[in-house]
């Protein structure tokens, strides 16, 4: 059955994410808050100069109307730049991230 294979390779992409998560952690870790905030930043900075492209994708593939992709860009780099202000001034001996979270 073709729905069984996708999803079995679905989950099977899906490990593979996690093993790679999993396995740069440590580094991640390791990275000093500030460091770390500058990748939010930056990956705030890519989701908005490729959002015509993001908006297409999530029209198409998510069924989302033009104005709901727009705010679901938006709100996604409001969340990495809170997140990566709110890191500033942090020390990795008193904030250590988690660690790989799924969901």
């Amino acid at each position: 059955n073709a729905i069984a294979q996708t999803l079995r390779q679905v989950a099977a992409q899906a490990e593979l994410a996690v093993a790679h998560a999993v396995a740069a952690a440590p580094i991640w870790q390791s990275t000093p808050p500030a460091e770390r905030a500058q990748c939010l930043l930056r990956a705030a900075d890519l989701l908005e100069s490729r959002m015509p492209l993001l908006l297409g994708l999530i029209v198409r593939e998510a069924g989302k109307s033009l104005p709901n992709a727009i705010g679901e860009v938006r709100e996604a780099v409001d969340f990495l730049r809170y997140y990566a202000g709110e890191i500033e001034g942090y020390s990795n001996d008193t904030h250590r991230p988690l660690g790989p979270v799924v969901c």
